[in-house]
């Protein structure tokens, strides 16, 4: 019987229950789709854990697992698990599940553990015990719009252990609306209660003349929105380790982050202002300051006659600081987004914020799991990745990553990237190049060159804890930050990811959104000073993989929100509008020509095909990968005059290396598939062509500065890219000797240049280097496949016809008016809304 092991690590002081959520990669054929499997401890007692399959092999097998749940650990303790199959033993007559009255009735053995309204958000019922609900602007949220709802058994496999309900809800605010999506996970076994709640500002953003400052009219203004408990017995009392033997304190306040830098202008406002009114935390009883400090983790104790203690808690707490937590009487309020203490916090359009709380009876810890390295080293479960060989002449430059006086830790203290926005961002202390010691610079990095994928792949080769809670940070704050959660703005806009902010300038009021109206103009060569989303800067392997193996339903959503931006980007929302101003657009550098079907060669196409393959990876349809293959019979070609692409005009066509990852990629995946058809040779032979052309004229980008705008060392971190291309195409290609003297010469040069250079432990090359320095691996990916014979002129065809076939068949006035409204604002008051 096959069995899975894994190991769940407590690194806290204290012993007691905590809990967990991984994702586990499953070889081929380890487990089949229609076996039962449970979790089991060391003494093969079942663990109060579920089990889902997230995804399956080809031939039906399970190939990712999400293990959650809740175990009693001891403190500084481990405890080793594993997944195998069981026998049917399902035992549902302890769990009874009713719904009436729109209330969810969850009970065990016939005594209620929990009522969930599912017309309100966050309002849960614990019998004699207490009553949760939310608050939002000092108002009770009791008209909440139920849009949405479903819930599920989670089952171990041998019993019921828990409840899963997840919930959307629109909440009209004076005409604005936000949206709360919560999931719910209660445990039976022990009354423990799991909420991820995030809440969004779905309205478009005005954006005038393409800058997006703090204080857009379509903005939502939040005092407080958190949580109200109301107790029906006994008394609430505030706990805290930082409290130092404080009594009894009935207010927490955490004003900033309590650092030296605590009043950075990365938290200026909508008047470019820092209004935060102290550093660090107050605790105070009857408006009287007990005692002041740097940060805390408060939780709420409720205690009860002849009961256990009731304990809830909302997880970083300091980290999304304004916060507070208010005890009168028998209720208390504990806050989620801003504070009714601090300054009211803006809530941009189509920004979001996710907050994770607990209710049980005990503190619940959050527990580490390390999985196998025997599965984390294959590159089965990664785009183009494994674990690099031991050799590897990188790994000790990309571990300043997370050790050392630089680290991405260091960093974040210094910058002070802390905050309900900020928390978990990159500081990108490259852009402050002209500055270099200017600690109130700020500067965002927004998730370019995909630094979530590359701390994840780095967590699982190294097993190095820092890496994965990097990476559930930037992931948190890409998904919902980062990523413009709205549809009703223009579509090559709406559901994208904005760009890091604009090159070698303050963010000032851009805060995460680039272009601000307080920058200068004319920074660098070809300086924009204004935009939106754009092609250039997609990346979804990340949230993909995060996904895969957090569970996280907003990385999940973030992805797939990229993924259909970028498609409209690229290809239009099939108006008349649309196909009139992409017929306007025919032949602009950066986008697709809609008259011959052609794409751009660059970074752009390359971050296309990678979303694509990558909602391919997750929803298995094949039409993505039959799009893969028009994009690159129209982008590259195995008869291409190279010498007409001008790519030793550096500046301008560096990024033909990032497609040509993506190139790798795709022929890799039709590898696998066994797909040796016409798509598959034409993209071989297509990169053979391209590696020729690298083999006779690449070099190391920083031997002719002069030819560069900015000759530093991003450019050798790119360079990377290239040993990656030319390891995979050596497969293909009967000239392995000048490969191999290519490789050798361009790894030293470009191993020599980073180790002397000062800039290898910036934001961006590090990045570079974490998602490019495995190069070795990409010699093991291929396996060769016959080729087939086929004509290019045939091959090769404009799809201008199709897409005014198209247009045509599907127009309606809905659409282009929605279009009108979303592109022409000033419309709106004839129109109406999109």
């Amino acid at each position: 019987m096959n069995s899975l092991p894994f190991k769940i690590t407590n690194t806290s002081a204290f012993s007691g229950l905590g809990s967990f959520k991984q994702g586990i990669p499953v070889t081929k054929g380890f487990f089949t789709a229609n076996e039962l499997l449970a979790v089991f401890d060391e003494q093969q007692q079942l663990s109060d854990v579920y089990i889902s399959v997230e995804k399956l092999w080809e031939d039906g097998s399970v190939k990712w697992l999400l293990v959650a749940g809740i175990v009693h650990l001891q403190a500084n303790g481990s405890a080793t698990f594993c997944v195998r199959p069981v026998k049917p033993d399902v035992r549902e007559e302890e769990l009874v599940v009713s719904e009436s009255s729109n209330i969810l009735t969850i009970k065990t053995s016939l005594e209620p553990v929990c009522r969930v309204s599912l017309q309100q958000p966050a309002k849960i019922e614990l019998p004699l015990r207490a009553n949760i609900s939310m608050h939002f602007n000092g108002q009770a949220i009791d008209q909440a719009g139920l849009k949405h709802k479903e819930y599920e058994y989670l089952s171990n496999g041998l019993s019921h252990e828990a409840v899963k309900t997840s919930q959307l809800f629109d909440v009209v605010n004076e005409n604005q609306k936000i949206t709360i999506f919560q999931e719910l996970h209660i445990f039976l076994s022990s009354g423990t209660v799991l909420c991820t709640l995030t809440v969004t500002n779905p309205s478009a953003a005005e954006h005038p003349n393409g800058t997006w400052d703090l204080g857009d009219p379509n903005s939502i203004a939040v005092s407080e929105l958190g949580l109200t408990i109301q107790l029906i017995k006994g008394e609430a009392t505030i706990c805290a380790s930082e409290l130092e033997g404080a009594q009894h304190p009935t207010t927490i306040f955490q004003a900033s982050s309590g650092g030296e830098q605590w009043k950075n202008r990365i938290h200026v406002d909508h008047s470019n202002d820092v209004t935060l009114p102290f550093k660090g935390f107050e605790a105070l009883a009857n408006d009287k300051c007990l005692l002041k400090g740097c940060t805390i983790q408060p939780m709420l104790i409720c205690k009860a006659e002849a009961k256990n203690d009731l304990v809830i808690e909302v997880a970083d707490f300091w980290q999304h600081f304004p916060s507070s937590l208010i005890v009168e009487g028998k209720t208390a309020q504990y806050s989620l987004l801003g504070s009714a203490l601090a300054p009211t916090q803006e809530l941009q359009p189509g920004e979001q914020l996710t907050r994770q709380f607990s209710i049980g009876y005990e503190s619940i810890l959050e527990f580490d799991v390390e999985i196998a390295q025997s599965l984390t080293s294959s590159h089965q479960f990664f785009p183009l990745f494994s674990a690099p060989r031991d050799n590897n002449p990188f790994d000790s430059l990309i571990r300043k990553a997370v050790d050392g006086n630089n680290s991405f830790f260091e960093k974040r203290k210094r910058a002070d990237v802390y905050g309900w926005r900020n928390y978990g961002e990159l500081y990108a202390d490259h852009e402050r190049g002209n500055i270099p010691h200017d600690e109130s610079f700020v500067s965002h990095y927004n998730n370019q060159y995909d630094p979530i994928s590359g701390m994840l792949c780095q967590w699982f080769c190294s097993g190095n804890i820092k890496w994965k809670r990097l990476a559930d940070n930037l992931a948190k704050h890409v998904a919902n930050i980062d990523v413009y959660h709205t549809s009703l703005d223009k579509p090559e806009y709406s559901g994208g990811l904005f760009w890091h902010t604009d090159h070698y300038v303050q963010a000032y009021t851009a805060t995460h959104r680039t272009y601000s109206s307080l920058q200068p103009n004319d920074v660098y060569q070809d300086h924009a000073g204004g935009g939106g989303p754009g092609g250039q800067h997609c990346y979804t392997n990340g949230l993909l993989l995060h996904y895969y193996l957090t569970g996280s339903e907003v990385s999940k959503s973030a992805m797939l929100s990229i993924c259909n931006w970028i498609e409209l980007y690229y290809e239009g929302d099939g108006t008349v509008i649309g196909t009139l101003l992409a017929l306007k657009n025919a032949g602009n550098i950066g986008l697709k020509n809609i008259l011959t079907g052609a794409y751009p060669l660059d970074r752009g196409t390359a971050n296309y095909l990678q979303a694509l393959m990558d909602r391919f990876d997750l929803q298995g349809n094949t039409e993505d990968l039959a799009k893969c293959a028009t994009i690159i019979a129209n982008t590259v070609s195995p008869e291409d005059d190279i010498t007409q692409r001008d790519l030793q005009n550096v500046e301008l066509t560096w990024f033909y290396t990032v497609f040509l990852q993506a190139l790798c990629r795709f022929i890799y995946i039709k590898e696998q598939r066994l797909e040796s058809d016409f798509d598959y040779s034409y993209a071989v032979q297509s990169l053979c062509h391209y590696v020729k052309w690298m083999i006779d004229n690449e070099y190391v980008y920083l031997e002719k500065p002069d030819i560069l705008e900015f000759p530093n060392d991003t450019w050798t971190g790119q360079d990377l890219r290239k040993l990656c291309i030319l390891s995979f195409a050596k497969a293909y290609l009967n000239c392995s000797e000048d490969i191999d003297n290519k490789l050798s010469t361009l790894t030293k040069g470009i191993h020599e240049r980073l180790s002397l250079s000062t800039e290898t432990d910036s934001t961006r090359v590090l990045c570079l280097m974490m998602q490019n320095a495995h190069y070795d691996v990409y010699s093991e990916l291929p396996q060769p496949m016959e080729q087939v014979k086929f004509n290019m002129k045939e091959h090769r065809k404009s799809a201008f016809t199709a897409l005014l076939f198209y247009t045509i068949k599907n127009f309606s006035f809905s659409k282009e008016r929605s279009q009108l409204a979303k592109r022409f604002p000033q419309l709106q008051k004839w129109i109406g809304k999109p």
